[in-house]
């Protein structure tokens, strides 16, 4: 199956997917765990699951494909 997409629909999924990551780390849309590592922020990360780490992995894999689709 063959999909065609737009750039900005591409864009979208990736800032939703990157977002959705985001709040599943740290609970804040915008800020991921590494970043709230680096930030001093460490109590912001949450601890996560296995699903919720196998989630993850899957989402960063999408937005790699929909990147390299540019």
């Amino acid at each position: 199956m063959q999909l065609q997409m737009s750039q900005q629909e591409r864009e979208d999924l990736i800032i939703g997917l990157q977002m959705r990551i985001a709040v599943i780390e740290t609970g804040d849309p915008v800020l991921r765990a590494n970043d709230a590592i680096n930030s001093g922020k460490h109590k912001m990360v949450k601890a996560l699951s296995q699903e919720q780490r196998t989630l993850i992995a899957r989402h960063e894999t999408l937005v790699t494909k929909l990147l390299q689709c540019r």
